[in-house]
C-alpha cells in the first residue's frame, strides 16, 4: 500500500499520540467510569415513579435550529409516604416518557427526597442516572481507536503493516457504528458500515493475497487514470471522427487533453473511461484540437482505453 503523506512523519506520530490519549480517556468514561458511578449509588434503591404530567420547553441552538426538552411531574411512594417531584428538562424527544407511564428512579434509602432518574445499563447490568453518557463515550473511544490505527498505518513504511493497520482501523469503525448504533438506538451510525466494508477489502488483500501478486496489481492500478470524453467531432480535412479525452486534475481543473481516432464509434461524449498512462509516454506530439492543446495518441491500442465498471460508472453518475 502506497500512502501519500502531506505532513511529516513526526507530525503524524504527534497526531497519533494525541488521538491515543483521547481514546484512552474516552474508553475510561465509557467503561470504568460506569462502575465507579454505580458505586456512588450503592445507598440508593430502585423505585418506580409515575409520570403525572409533562412540560415542554422550546430551545434554540447556535445555528438557530429549534429543539425541545421536557420536564415531568413524578409521584412515588417510600414506606407508605407519597412524594411528588418536578424534574428539570432532562428528557429529549428520544426518551421522553408518556403521561401515566412508570419510570425507574434511584432514591436514597435514608433521604427519599434525594433521587435521580435512572436507566438500565447493559454493561453493569444495573441502573445508572439517565444523564450517564457511557455509550456515547464508548462509541467515541472506539471511533478514535480506529482513527489512531489509520494514522499509525500512514506513519510507518512497512507495506504489510500499513495495510493491516489501515484495514483494521476502518473495520473497527464499521463494527463500532453497527454495535453502538443498536445500543444507542441511533441507526444513523450505520453509515460507518461503508468504512467497515473498505476495511474488510483491505484486510483481505493484505492478509490473503500473495505479496508478489498484490504489488503487481498495485503497480498496474497506480498507472490507471480516469478520463472523460469532453468533445467528439469530425476532422474536416481527414473526415475522421476525433474523440478528445480530458484528464481531471487539481481539484477538478482539466489541464491535459488526449485525442483519439474513434474509427469504430466506441466512445460517447460525457462518458468516463480509464486509460493506462504508461502507454502515453510514446505519444509526445503536441497539437491543437478545437483550440485546445492535446497529445495525439491516434493509433493507440483500444485495449488501453477501457470503460469503467458499470457499478463504478453508476456511482460516479450520481456524484
Amino acid at each position: 500500500m502506497t500512502v501519500t503523506r502531506y505532513v511529516s512523519k513526526r507530525t503524524m506520530w504527534i497526531i497519533f499520540s494525541i488521538i491515543a490519549v483521547l481514546s484512552a480517556a474516552s474508553l475510561y468514561f465509557g467503561t470504568i467510569h460506569r462502575f465507579t458511578t454505580l458505586a456512588k449509588y450503592k445507598d440508593y434503591a430502585l423505585v418506580g415513579a409515575k409520570v403525572v404530567s409533562l412540560e415542554e420547553y422550546e430551545h434554540e441552538d447556535s445555528d438557530d435550529n429549534i429543539y425541545y426538552r421536557y420536564s415531568a411531574v413524578l409521584t412515588y411512594q417510600i414506606e407508605g409516604t407519597t412524594y411528588t417531584k418536578t424534574t428539570e428538562d432532562i428528557f429529549s424527544t428520544d426518551n421522553v416518557p408518556e403521561e401515566g407511564e412508570r419510570i425507574p428512579i434511584l432514591c436514597h434509602k435514608g433521604n427519599p427526597n434525594d433521587y435521580v432518574i435512572a436507566k438500565y445499563d447493559w454493561m453493569t447490568h444495573s441502573y445508572l442516572p439517565l444523564d450517564n453518557k457511557g455509550d456515547v463515550w464508548l462509541f467515541t473511544g472506539l471511533l478514535l481507536i480506529g482513527f489512531a490505527l489509520l494514522i499509525w498505518g500512514m506513519a510507518i513504511d512497512v507495506d504489510q503493516m500499513q495495510g493491516v493497520l489501515i484495514g483494521s482501523g476502518l473495520l473497527l469503525m464499521g463494527i463500532d457504528g453497527v454495535v453502538m448504533g443498536i445500543l444507542c438506538k441511533n441507526f444513523k451510525m450505520f453509515f460507518l458500515l461503508i468504512f467497515g466494508a473498505v476495511g474488510v477489502f483491505i484486510l483481505y488483500r493484505y492478509l490473503l493475497v500473495p505479496k508478489e501478486r498484490r504489488h503487481k496489481e498495485d503497480a498496474a492500478s497506480g498507472s490507471l487514470r480516469l478520463f472523460k470524453v469532453v468533445d467528439i467531432y469530425v476532422d474536416p480535412q481527414t473526415n475522421v471522427k476525433i474523440v478528445v479525452f480530458s484528464l481531471p486534475e487539481n481539484n477538478g481543473a482539466t489541464n491535459q487533453y488526449y485525442s483519439y481516432d474513434d474509427v469504430r464509434n466506441l466512445y460517447n461524449n460525457g462518458n468516463m473511461y480509464q486509460i493506462d498512462k504508461r502507454v502515453l509516454q510514446s505519444f509526445q506530439e503536441t497539437r491543437i484540437v478545437n483550440g485546445r492543446y492535446t497529445i495525439n495518441i491516434n493509433g493507440l491500442d483500444e485495449s488501453h482505453i477501457q470503460p469503467l465498471h458499470p457499478a463504478v460508472r453508476k456511482i460516479l453518475s450520481r456524484v
